[in-house]
């Protein structure tokens, strides 16, 4: 059973805090840009707020407010 809480604003110092600028992460939310982004490789450029970042995409086209939940890092290519 999952111990998840109603996520309170004053118990926000959670070990799930990973966004950071400079990371690459991968768009998993079909919603956003309709749809435009899944899948897609994006670069975090800043982090205003502890649960949402301002990406970059490969075309350098800045997006803002996605939140957390919307990105899953994103593991460089192997050999690439």
């Amino acid at each position: 059973s999952s111990s998840s809480s109603s996520s309170s604003a004053s118990s926000a110092h959670s070990a799930d805090l990973w966004m950071m600028p400079k990371i690459v992460v991968r768009i998993v939310s079909k919603s956003l840009e309709q749809g435009q982004l899944y899948r897609k490789r994006v670069v975090i450029v800043d982090v205003p707020t502890r649960s949402t970042c301002t990406v970059r995409t490969d075309s350098g086209r800045l997006v803002e407010e996605i939140k957390q939940r919307h990105i899953e890092t994103a593991l460089p290519k192997v050999g690439g």
